[in-house]
């Protein structure tokens, strides 16, 4: 199933499509609305199918449709079309030959669950299904260098438990910390932690789970510190993605094309803002960093920082190179490769 599938032929020659409509063709992402999906021009209702983006056909003749974009459970269905009335879907986010969710979870097809490859056989076994912590949410998540993974939503961490004998890490539902909001926040909607100086960002959710609002950062947050120092993001209302790694948390935003915001770890202050520079063609050449974990940020350790962007308009990511004046061995002012900084 590729992005563009928005049209299959099922085996009886009937064609099954993804009605939508283009929301802001402007942003240059082409962004639409699925009004549902159709089979020879006729709207047809897919039980608990939220929001579909994209159709296949499985060589069984069953029609997959990914079920993504905002929706509560991203994945694929698999429906019966061989008659006019559709079927319940015969298995969710995987192929058939995996168990049931109820059968996993052992409580009711929504129950949360959490698989474990064992072998490179490219099926799917019963024992790699187990019931998964009630607290998990999809969405973003950060792994520390210890392999623990820090939950944004439901604010919890999977706590490393080794690696199997295939080299496969465990976690388990049993082996979670919930963890204690630094002060102010309300609904945390992303995370990122900073082993080395045992620091926690987190960002508060604004308007919906793919836009944040104000940023908090707390230093020792391990060793039991509440306290926060926060900013608003540069990039305004449409903020959507962070990273952070040195003395920098960067923020990008769903709209802005291309546009990081630059704040100090230290203080918050704002440091400036990075745009595209005329190496791609300027802002009229970039996209929508749509997705929640859009942005990663690195330093070397010359010092120079490296944040990259996603950003499918054109199929290309966003590099920008940032010297900054305080950073060690540097004697140059703000510069970034292929961009521009407003200090």
């Amino acid at each position: 199933m590729n992005p563009n599938s928005l049209a299959v032929q099922d085996k009886a020659g009937r064609t099954w499509k993804v009605e939508f409509d283009y929301v802001e063709p402007k942003f240059h992402e082409y962004d639409f609305k699925p009004r549902g999906i159709t089979c020879d021009g006729a709207f047809v209702k897919f039980p608990d199918l939220f929001e579909p983006m994209a159709l296949a056909l499985a060589n069984d003749g069953q029609l997959m449709v990914a079920d993504s974009q905002t929706s509560p459970r991203q994945q694929v269905l698999f429906y019966d079309v061989s008659k006019v009335v559709v079927q319940k879907p015969v298995s969710a986010g995987i192929p058939p030959g995996e168990p049931a969710q109820g059968q996993n979870a052992g409580k009711d097809a929504d129950a949360p669950r959490m698989t474990r490859a064992f072998g490179d056989y490219g099926d799917y076994q019963a024992n790699e299904f187990a019931p998964n912590t009630e607290r998990v949410k999809s969405g973003p998540f950060w792994v520390d260098k210890k392999g623990n993974i820090w939950m944004a939503y439901g604010f919890f961490r999977y706590d490393f438990q080794g690696l199997d004998a295939n080299g496969t890490p465990i976690y388990a539902a049993d082996k979670i910390t919930v963890l204690d909001p630094p002060k102010g926040v309300k609904k945390i909607a992303r995370v990122v932690y900073l082993d080395d100086s045992d620091t926690l960002i987190v960002a508060d959710e604004s308007s919906d789970m793919r836009h944040i609002s104000r940023v908090f950062i707390c230093k020792d947050y391990l060793k039991g510190n509440r306290e926060t120092v926060s900013l608003a993001p540069p990039v305004g209302k449409e903020a959507g993605c962070v990273a952070a790694v040195g003395d920098c948390v960067f923020t990008g935003g769903w709209k802005e094309c291309g546009r990081i915001g630059v704040n100090r770890l230290s203080d918050g202050a704002e440091v400036g803002v990075f745009d595209p520079g005329e190496t791609i063609g300027g802002n009229k050449n970039a996209g929508w960093i749509d997705v929640l974990t859009g942005i990663t940020a690195h330093q070397r350790k010359d010092g120079e920082y490296l944040v990259f962007v996603e950003e499918d308009y054109k199929a290309k990511v966003l590099v920008y190179r940032w010297r900054p004046c305080w950073a060690a061995n540097f004697g140059s002012a703000l510069e970034a490769r292929s961009s521009t900084i407003r200090p």
